[in-house]
């Protein structure tokens, strides 16, 4: 996995819990993934130069399983604060996002407070049912 400016890490008990995607991280003319080539979601940032061209192509789907459940969230605008915490509720750590930021989150409980009105993305993997695919800190 590349590091760059404007990327961080967060790992609790020897693993990846989250990965930060700062608005300021560039990819300086290249792909720099970010995830590991295990994840479910496979996180890279590409900085192309005027003209530079992608060669048509699609994805082989049904080939892998991700091992994990995984979400990306990505402030569009505002400000939010991501909270991580450990199975038995302890805080591990409190992201705050701006515009432009995005949070890969792994298999860890989370939770969202928009700061200041928000527009955010969230990506997860799915097929996912809100009702029965979702598991609340404290509930198991």
């Amino acid at each position: 996995m590349s590091q760059s400016e404007g990327v961080r890490e967060i790992n609790f008990e020897g693993k990846r819990i989250a990965l930060i995607i700062r608005s300021e991280a560039k990819g300086e003319g290249k792909t720099l993934f970010f995830s590991n080539s295990e994840d479910g979601f496979q996180l890279a940032l590409a900085g192309y130069p005027s003209g530079h061209r992608v060669e048509a192509h699609s994805h082989l789907s049904g080939t892998t399983a991700p091992p994990i459940s995984q979400e990306w969230i990505f402030v569009r605008e505002g400000e939010c604060a991501v909270s991580l915490f450990q199975q038995d509720g302890n805080l591990i750590d409190i992201v705050e996002l701006k515009t432009g930021d995005g949070i890969l989150i792994y298999d860890v409980y989370h939770a969202l407070e928009a700061v200041k009105s928000s527009e955010i993305l969230l990506l997860k993997q799915g097929p996912f049912n809100p009702g029965s695919d979702k598991t609340r800190l404290g509930s198991q």
